[in-house]
Parts: structure tokens; sequence; C-alpha cells
């Protein structure tokens, strides 16, 4: 069986005690498993450094708090795709802010405020930061968020259809990123990188 190699979608930046620069290092394998045909596992090593595990009347008052609110709201509900690899999520809405992640092209997160051509962002783990506009876009995204009974991440089953009855064509681990294709009756057909096409149950994946 063949493997194939990919990046995480996800990954911590190291601070190199050689050159006090931001430097990534990131051993990752792609976060599925094909049965019968390709079996991928999923696996990521991090070595190196210190892990950085990418708030005049009365009335104005009253009104500038509704804006807020509103703005926050309407923030919360929207969510984008990260746009390309090696995006990074930073701590504040500028060039020179601490580095906290490391994502690659069609993690899904949740807009939660913006300031300028930024973007504050929160992903399917909870961990938040700042993000540029043009670093996102708007095309469906899904990611595996299954754990079991122990909170342990686990597996989740691809199948050839919108149900349990169908047959299994597939398997992804916990952080596997898909291009969402369709959602019907509690269930999303979803597309990977590697081809592989099926449908997954939507109470398993996060993004829209």
């Amino acid at each position: 069986m063949s493997r194939l190699i990919l990046l995480a979608r996800k990954s911590t930046m190291f601070l190199s005690s050689v050159t006090g620069w931001i430097t990534p290092k990131i051993f990752a394998t792609c976060p599925l498993s094909v049965r019968f045909s390709t079996q991928i596992n999923y696996q990521v090593k991090y070595e190196g450094g210190n892990m950085n595990i990418c708030r005049h009347t009365v009335l104005g008052a009253f009104l500038a708090l509704v804006i807020v609110l509103s703005a926050v709201s309407a923030y919360g509900a929207e969510m984008l795709a990260v746009a390309r690899d090696g995006v990074i999520l930073r701590d504040a809405p500028d060039m020179k802010a601490k580095v906290l992640w490391k994502y690659d092209k069609g993690l899904p997160l949740e807009i939660t405020g913006a300031k300028d051509n930024w973007r504050r962002v929160s992903d399917f783990e909870g961990d938040g930061g700042w993000l540029r506009a043009a670093d996102l876009n708007k095309k469906p995204h899904m990611v595996v968020r299954a754990k079991n009974d122990s909170g342990e991440e686990t597996k989740v089953n691809i199948r050839s259809g919108p149900g349990e009855q169908y047959e299994v064509v597939g398997e992804a681990v916990y952080g596997a990123v898909f291009s969402t294709l369709e959602q019907k009756l509690g269930w999303v057909r979803v597309r990977h990188d590697s081809n592989l096409e099926g449908w997954i149950k939507r109470n398993l994946l996060w993004g829209f």
C-alpha cells in the first residue's frame, strides 16, 4: 500500500535558540486512511524549543453598546476558511505581533471580530487570534472534531451515502480537513485533497 505525506492543517511555531526567530518544525502525515486502496496514517511530531500553543450621554452610551453587541453577534455567525498554506495566526492585528499558530489551506474558522484589514478568528479547538482578511475565503470546509467518551481523539467513518446503512469507504481522524460539497439529513458530503469523497455525520464535524 502506498503512503502519502502531507502537512498538518494546524501546527505550532517554535522559537529557534540558534537564530532567535520563528521557524516551523513540523512532521505530519495526512490524517486519513482509505480502506483497500491507499492507507494513510496520521501522526504529528513536534521538536524544538518551547511551544506557544494560529478585549456624552446615557442614551449615546446605550446605543454604542447595542452597536458593539450587534457587531459581535454578526461576526460570531460568520465562518470562513484559510485561503492558502502557511497562514500565520498572531496574538494581535499587527505583522510584528507574536506568532501563535500556522494554518494550512482549507481549515474552517469562526470570525469573532475585525479591525481594519484583520480578522479575529477562533478555530475548532477554541484557539483564537488574528489573521489578515486576505488570507481567508468563503469556500466551505469541514474539519473532523470527534472524541470518544473519555475525551480522546477518535476516527470517524466516511460512507458512500448519508446514513449508517451505507458502505464505509474510508476513515478520517481528528483534525482531518475536507471541502464541503453538500449537507443532507444530518450528514455532510465531503471531499479530501486525496480525492476521496463520501459522507460523514454532521455532529462529528466543525465548519461550514
